[in-house]
């Protein structure tokens, strides 16, 4: 026959160790080598001599960490992958935690977990990985573990805070008679007894609505809540229609791709991220980058104005006007259609006043504090009276207005400084690097690693679990360049 022998009960002479089966350059052996080196004594500070001996947490984080890398984030599928794969069972040692011990680590751990992600990045500083040219930051919408339909006004969480309250005064007062009926008839030895698992429940739930409340409270500009996850806000999502989500931010060396600095926000939008970003990322790597890339998003004077303090070089566009914008493209029609905007009028930095299209003068009138998302933006109130009988009148005033006025932010040098920078060869070879950089992170991320869905509850689990994602994707750069130099 022209086959090789083929007998699945075949025995082997000297059974293998789970090592041997394991290549040398497999990203399991990465894994294990960086997970040896971190201090995890945050973590097993938490467990006591006393009772049943627990899986080492080393363990744990192996498991997790690989799991996360090659995408096998759920604790079933991971406790399954555990008694069928190979580099699995290698990582564990031969032990099989079931899915409930991983689910309890990954929840109980969570914010010691998220600590370590700093270690790694100084990992690849270490190695030469990270460098200190350019670095990208932005965001990414990423599904909360919270279903879409299972939103609440804040009347009727309200009303049902009101009714499970009730209904817990209840039952503990039904209780309590039972109690001094049972004390009755058994004496002493009846008493010290749990709350029925009834009224335990109910005030369960009567903390979750609490919490649905305070978070309403905290953010007036939301009118429902989600009753699953009640910190995920409904966040638009690419493609059309709204989830509950939140909003992933994270820093990457242009030159490298390593996350230098991750962070979770449920903010639908990336203005406020910047500098916590930037200030993140400058502390893991204990060093300053030489410029910072960022999109639009991330525009705004407090922001260049922090950049600045910080003495970082930023590659980040300006919000341009529609009518500019009109006119770049050439639409000279739309362009003409629209109202006068502060592109429409010329300023004379000599007077520090402004010229109309009709020709005449705006003032400066006074100073205003204009609050962003990024910070405090003062600007300056430049104005004319008596516009009415003007020819531009209709394409000048809002209906009822007798003038017209015209800011300008205080540090306008800051945004034209920036302008001048993007539109520079330099300017223009640097921020071609974000795109090169941060989104084919995210790529990978929700693509490779499948983190397209969290899977823990709340803001700060979120956000645990978005550096751990961090930590595993940079686990995987290390062994690209491990395998690359072997």
């Amino acid at each position: 026959m022209p086959f090789k022998p083929y007998e699945q009960d075949a025995g082997m002479l000297f059974p293998p160790h789970l090592g041997d089966l394991v290549a040398e350059d497999h990203l399991a052996r990465v894994i294990s080598e960086v997970v040896d080196q971190l201090d995890i004594s945050a973590i097993t500070g938490t467990y006591s001599d006393l009772g049943q001996n627990a899986y080492h947490p080393r363990m744990m984080l192996k498991i997790l960490y690989y799991g996360y890398a090659i995408g096998i984030r759920p604790s079933r599928a991971l406790a399954g992958a555990i008694g069928e794969t190979v580099p699995f069972m290698w990582l564990a040692g031969g032990w099989e935690p079931d899915f409930r011990t991983i689910s309890d680590f990954r929840k109980d751990h969570i914010r010691r977990i998220e600590d370590l992600f700093v270690q790694i990045v100084r990992i690849c500083c270490r190695m030469g990985i990270v460098k200190t040219g350019h670095w990208s930051i932005d965001g990414t919408k990423v599904k909360a573990n919270a279903s879409k339909g299972n939103w609440v006004r804040r009347e009727v969480v309200e009303e049902e805070l009101k009714r499970v309250r009730k209904e817990i005064a209840e039952a503990l007062a039904e209780a309590e008679k039972i109690d001094a009926i049972e004390d009755e008839l058994l004496g002493a030895e009846n008493e010290g007894k749990a709350l029925p698992k009834e009224i335990r429940k109910k005030t369960e739930r009567a903390k979750r609505l609490a919490k649905a409340i305070e978070k309403l409270n905290e953010k007036p500009e939301r009118t429902r809540v989600n009753r699953t996850d009640v910190d995920a806000p409904l966040m638009k999502r690419k493609g059309g229609g709204f989830e509950p989500s939140y909003n992933p931010q994270a820093t990457v060396d242009a030159d490298s791709q390593v996350i230098v600095a991750g962070d979770v926000t449920d903010n639908p939008t990336d203005n406020a991220e910047l500098i916590p970003q930037l200030d993140q990322a400058i502390t893991n790597v204990e060093a300053k980058p030489d410029g910072v890339l960022a999109d639009a998003g991330y525009t705004g004077v407090p922001n260049l104005e922090h950049i600045e303090e910080r003495e970082v070089e930023g590659f980040i566009p300006q919000h341009e006007n529609a009518r500019k914008r009109a006119k770049v493209s050439g639409d000279e029609e739309a362009a003409s259609a629209k109202r006068f905007e502060r592109g429409d009028f010329e300023y004379d930095s000599e007077s520090d006043c402004y010229r109309c299209p009709a020709g005449e003068t705006l003032e400066l009138s006074h100073r205003k504090k204009k609050k962003q998302a990024c910070g405090i933006n003062v600007v300056k109130v430049y104005k004319r009276v008596g516009c009415g009988k003007c020819p531009y009148a209709s394409r000048c005033l809002k209906t009822g207005a007798k003038g017209r006025s015209v800011e300008r932010p205080e540090r306008e040098d800051l945004v034209a400084a920036m302008n001048e920078r993007l539109g520079s060869d330099r300017g223009k070879t640097a921020y071609a690097k974000r795109k090169q950089s941060v989104e084919p992170v995210f790529g990978v991320l929700k693509a490779v690693m499948r983190f397209r869905e969290f899977l823990l509850r709340g803001l700060e689990k979120a956000r645990g679990e978005w550096r751990l994602a961090c930590g595993a994707f940079n686990m995987r750069k290390i062994w690209a360049l491990v395998t690359s130099a072997g």
